[in-house]
């Protein structure tokens, strides 16, 4: 395996198959890295701990994904969109490379777009009285797809703020309940492993002990927006581990570095951020065990087909009189950039983005096919291809004069 992370989850998945301990070396207890991904991992560790066991298991998440994109996008949209959101997803040259690798943004990825996908389904059934109790098992669901999601990467911890936000604007008054299930829900999961940390460290750790080091790993002297772990911090690990003997105390000396760093400068750190939040969209990055000749190859590959599908995206909101937005697209884009600008405050990465591109995906999906509906309906399916009209509160949707919001 050529990266670190790899190592550290495959350690984890098969120590956790083999005595049930969340630990690195089979012996002393460790909140290192996340639960989410290595508990994944040790279902089919179980079975088989080999890594071509491990690797396969993950990559099929990656189907999951295609799936639940395709839907959200034809609910969301048409058809059309919903295939055309899929064959781009499926087709990502970055997605499908980290699903080939021990990485948890493809699992992430899957509980973000299923999450996303139930959040729009309470929205849709709560309003109606007669469908509460579809309305609290679905709010209960997306709670615990949303606890998952940040027990895999807690950076995606800002989701649950951004669907409560878009709940409550949606739903108004009748937002209470199903906002109220989805809370508790999702701190259930949290507090379990909170739990599990306290008992095991005799503190409460929410949820992994690393991030004092990916903070300072972003905001430190060398750090630049797209440098990622590629900074020298050995002097402050050194010092960390002298301060103290457990990773707690370590993570909590790294993080309090790390924001000493920020506020003795905030004008520098914002600058930093925002150089952070522009490489978030980079097609390139710099890794130690990358060779020359294949990074030049594969910048190529990203670029061509990442780019495009930005470039989609961010043009999407000056377009909305052309193509009014749908019911539910707010979400989305409000889901994209929280995300972006949470993980910009420690460091980017082109991967760290993977959970998000299908988000992305369905957008522009849904723009494209607007865009074709007005434009060449003849490109379009039958009963797919009606001119669309209307930037309102209503506008005349794209099949079969179905009436759709407007508003996101």
């Amino acid at each position: 395996m050529s990266f670190p992370d790899e190592r550290d989850y495959l350690s984890l998945a098969r120590n956790l198959a083999d005595s049930g301990a969340f630990s690195l070396d089979g012996d002393r207890p460790t909140a290192f890295r996340p639960p989410g991904f290595p508990a994944f991992l040790s279902v089919t560790a179980w079975f088989d701990d080999s890594l071509r066991a491990l690797r396969v298991a993950n990559a099929l998440l990656l189907g999951g994904v295609v799936l639940v994109t395709g839907l959200t996008a034809r609910r969301l949209s048409t058809g059309a969109a919903g295939v055309l959101a899929a064959a781009v997803v499926a087709l990502t040259p970055v997605t499908v490379f980290t699903a080939s690798k021990l990485y948890p943004q493809t699992l992430a990825t899957l509980l973000l777009v299923a999450s996303v996908a139930v959040v729009l389904a309470v929205e849709r059934v709560a309003s109606s009285p007669s469908q509460w109790r579809r309305s609290v098992l679905l709010a209960g669901s997306s709670g615990l797809l949303l606890a998952a999601l940040t027990l895999t990467v807690p950076n995606h911890g800002v989701v649950l703020v951004v669907a409560v936000g878009w709940l409550g604007w949606r739903l108004r008054r009748a937002a209470v309940m199903p906002v109220l299930v989805l809370l508790v829900a999702f701190a259930i999961p949290i507090a379990a492993w909170g739990a599990r940390n306290q008992n095991a460290f005799g503190e409460f750790v929410p949820i992994s002990t690393n991030s004092g080091v990916n903070l300072l790993l972003g905001n430190n002297d060398g750090a630049g927006g797209g440098t990622g772990t590629n900074v020298d911090v050995r002097a402050e690990i050194v010092a960390a581990n002298r301060s103290s003997d457990d990773e707690v105390g370590r993570d909590r000396y790294l993080r309090d570095r790390a924001v000493d760093w920020i506020v003795a400068d905030p004008v520098r750190w914002a600058r930093l951020y925002l150089a952070k939040v522009v490489n978030a969209f980079a097609v390139r990055e710099d890794l130690a065990t990358d060779a020359q000749e294949r990074s030049t190859a594969q910048t190529i590959l990203v670029a061509v087909t990442y780019l495009p599908v930005l470039a989609l995206f961010l043009v999407r909101p000056f377009l909305v009189r052309m193509v009014p937005f749908r019911r539910g697209e707010g979400l989305l884009i409000g889901v994209f950039w929280a995300n972006v600008l949470a993980t910009a405050v420690a460091f980017t990465r082109i991967r760290f983005r993977v959970p998000l591109d299908p988000l992305m995906v369905v957008v522009v999906a849904i723009l494209v096919v607007g865009l074709c509906a007005r434009w060449v309906p003849q490109w379009m399916p039958e009963g797919e291809g009606a001119v669309v009209s209307g930037t309102g509160d209503e506008a005349q949707d794209w099949t079969a004069g179905r009436r759709a919001s407007a508003t996101p």
